[in-house]
């Protein structure tokens, strides 16, 4: 076998195990042995397609086709006028999504996915964009799509360990136990640093959560009280055979209601010790539900209700990996529902305790935009921060730059 055609069939080989660089090194050296090897050259043009290389691609082509008079590079340039207009809208949508517009980003990437050009580019951004509206199955398809081709692509690698990080894709066994301990510790400088300032105790802490669930959802209510003529006040009978029920069929929505009805409430020792089986199955279990609940609310826009479930989690899950999900997702439900306030409050939490965290970049961001028509100077500090600390960030735009430069 020629040399041409042995670099040929390796470069097939590494293209179908999703090496594509060196796929295209051996068409390289194949085509070095023949330039006007048809194969080799389609399959060049093919690779860098796939990279969103247009101008690389189209070139290989009209070479193939003048020297070979090849069909099948012809076929391929027809259709390339459509993919330069792709092209068009893929540098539109990354504009978008540095201007946080990810559902109108996501639309023009949509429209880009139909052909296989660029796809690597556009299935890492798509993953991205579905990352951040919540929608983890799809994301997970993008990312995939991407290995397969490119299996040592960067940008699908992190997004990979982003969903492993969110706990959709099950990573392996000692990365998650990094985690857990990162979780800890970040718990535990939220609990000294943010929350200081609100209430020094961890019982404050707890209220202050169940106030604002209370708030956001009439279903959590309090216990209620039956008065008799007499005008003397009995509490409601403790629910033990239910309470029982709920906790070996890990009903947690009923299980929560149960435990703040009760877990404030004097009870005889053995229903004290059932509220305390439902707490600690909240806290090792339950955490999990109520963020992959919140998520499904998240994905459908269903912010009013994502808040309530996020919120549940934010109260049981100070010792879950999952924390900072749950406190940028519930930040952006508040901003979804135009509550700046809350919105602020909790891209603050998330702030201190993550910074560097993976929605660092969109939480400094999201923070100048909504603080610049509150307060100029916080809005510069936190545009500043994003831009010294992710000087290449993909929201480092002109309405950033303005923040920085407003009254200089």
């Amino acid at each position: 076998m020629d040399k041409t055609r042995r670099y040929y069939n390796k470069a097939i080989e590494c293209y179908q195990n999703g090496y594509i660089e060196t796929a295209i090194e051996f068409c390289e050296k194949s085509i070095s042995y023949d330039i006007k090897n048809k194969a080799s050259l389609d399959l060049k043009g093919i690779l860098y397609y796939l990279k969103g290389d247009i101008s690389g691609a189209k070139a290989l082509w009209r070479l193939s086709e003048r020297e070979n008079n090849d069909s099948v590079a012809k076929k391929y340039l027809e259709g390339i006028e459509n993919d330069e207009k792709r092209l068009e809208l893929y540098v539109k949508a990354i504009g978008l999504i540095q201007e946080v517009k990810i559902n109108e980003a996501l639309k023009l990437l949509i429209t880009c996915a139909d052909s296989d050009f660029n796809s690597i580019n556009v299935n890492n951004y798509l993953s991205i964009c579905y990352m951040k509206t919540g929608e983890f199955d799809i994301a997970i398809e993008c990312v995939e799509k991407v290995l397969s081709i490119d299996v040592k692509n960067e940008i699908a690698i992190d997004n990979r360990k982003n969903l492993i990080k969110y706990g959709v894709i099950k990573g392996k066994k000692a990365y998650g136990k990094v985690i857990c301990v990162f979780g800890v510790i970040c718990v535990a400088i939220l609990l000294i640093f943010i929350f200081k300032p609100i209430k020094n105790t961890k019982n404050d802490l707890k209220v202050t959560r169940s106030s604002q669930i209370n708030k956001a959802s009439a279903k959590i209510t309090k216990p209620k009280i039956n008065k008799k003529s007499d005008n003397k006040a009995v509490q409601v009978q403790f629910p033990g055979v239910d309470f029982k029920n709920v906790l070996v069929n890990k009903d947690f929505e009923k299980l929560y209601d149960y435990c703040e009805k009760w877990k404030d409430q004097k009870l005889e020792p053995s229903d004290k010790t059932l509220v305390t089986q439902g707490i600690n199955l909240l806290t090792s279990d339950g955490a999990t539900y109520f963020y992959k609940s919140g998520t499904a609310f998240y994905s459908n826009k269903d912010y009013n209700n994502s808040v309530i479930e996020y919120l549940k989690a934010y109260e049981y899950g100070t010792s879950s990996y999952l924390l900072p999900h749950i406190i940028y997702f519930m930040a952006n439900s508040y901003q979804e529902l135009n509550d700046y306030n809350n919105a602020l409050k909790y891209y603050g939490v998330y702030d201190t305790s993550y910074s560097k965290g993976d929605y660092e970049e969109t939480v400094l961001y999201q923070m100048a935009i909504m603080s610049r028509d509150k307060n100029d100077e916080v809005a510069k500090r936190y545009a500043t921060k994003l831009v010294d600390n992710y000087p290449k960030s993909i929201y480092n735009n002109s309405n950033i730059q303005s923040i920085i430069n407003s009254n200089n």
